[in-house]
């Protein structure tokens, strides 16, 4: 026992060993990581965090309701591990919200409006040229799906409205082709 000592308030059990499984954090730490997990200064193990909640999503264990506000919460103050989670929290958190009701597919579509901006903001935020600024374009194209966005994706096609410093590459070409294709 810790008499006298502080309790922990966030625990991974795979802290500082590196093995390669899966952990299910405890509902204590998941809800201290909404405030918190920017707060972790260690970015691996930063990941690890983002990574095993993700899991949690993907296994049923954490409602993805409640992982997309922890990432809107956070996501704009990453700065090392961005582009290992825009997929998680863009479309593929997209993917697992339920949208058997009207209200449902309302949420989805609100979500999907949010995250958006969200990253269309970032793009434009992003310093010319960088690696941040090539994550939120891919995240954004990625995930667009709402007529607003998809006109955007429209004008990158036709070369307007390209963020200074970023070029439209083969790859990033085809990527805005594909996604209009969906």
């Amino acid at each position: 026992a810790a008499n006298g000592q502080a309790c922990t308030t966030m625990i991974d059990p795979n802290y500082k060993d590196y093995g390669y499984f899966k952990s299910e954090l405890d509902t204590n730490t998941v809800a201290k990581l909404k405030n918190n997990i920017m707060k972790v200064i260690d970015r691996f193990q930063r990941q690890m965090f983002w990574t095993a909640l993700w899991d949690m999503v993907r296994d049923g264990e954490l409602d993805v309701y409640s992982y997309t506000d922890l990432v809107l919460s956070n996501v704009t103050s990453e700065k090392d591990v961005l582009a290992s989670i825009y997929g998680r929290w863009g479309e593929g958190a997209l993917y697992y919200m339920p949208k058997d009701t009207p209200e449902q597919k309302a949420w989805a579509t609100e979500y999907a409006a949010k995250v958006e901006k969200l990253m269309w903001a970032e793009l434009h935020k992003a310093p010319a040229k960088t690696d941040r600024q090539k994550i939120w374009f891919d995240a954004f194209v990625n995930t667009a799906a709402t007529p607003w966005a998809l006109q955007k994706i429209i004008q990158f096609l036709a070369g307007s409205n390209v963020p200074k410093g970023l070029t439209i590459d083969q790859d990033r070409h085809r990527d805005l082709v594909f996604q209009m294709d969906k």
